[in-house]
């Protein structure tokens, strides 16, 4: 009897990038840098990778991004040489909405437009001075 299996995942993680807010559990994470690896395996050991993902990774809620080859290369060097990382290349979605009800989301409009209004009064105030 032969078992072949398909899709077994191998993680490697480089290490953390940067400490960065993560819009979608709205907490400030180390971001990791990951590649994800599936194999196809016979008799449970993996021998053939199939496909490969690099990832940048929220540890705190599992979202994650995939980055090119390049920018993943770049990134794995700065870690390696322990260089200072500034920027990571997230992609992230800025949506303030996001996870709140109804009346939440009403409510942080009403306070957006009362701000913007008060602004605007501080403005016209000003220019009367």
């Amino acid at each position: 009897m032969l078992i072949i299996g398909v899709g077994r995942r191998t993680i490697k993680n480089y290490g953390s990038l940067k400490t960065d807010y993560c819009n979608r559990c709205s907490n400030n994470s180390d971001f990791q840098l990951h590649k994800h690896t599936k194999w196809i395996s016979l008799f449970f050991i993996p021998l053939i990778p199939y496909g490969r993902d690099n990832l940048i990774v929220c540890p705190r809620c599992g979202y994650y991004e995939k980055i090119d080859e390049i920018t993943f290369t770049k990134l794995k060097t700065a870690l390696e040489n322990k260089d200072l990382i500034t920027q990571i290349p997230l992609k992230q979605e800025v949506d303030p909405y996001k996870g709140k009800n109804e009346t939440q989301v009403n409510f942080l409009r009403e306070m957006a437009k009362h701000k913007e209004e008060s602004l605007k009064k501080n403005t016209s105030n000003d220019e009367n001075l």
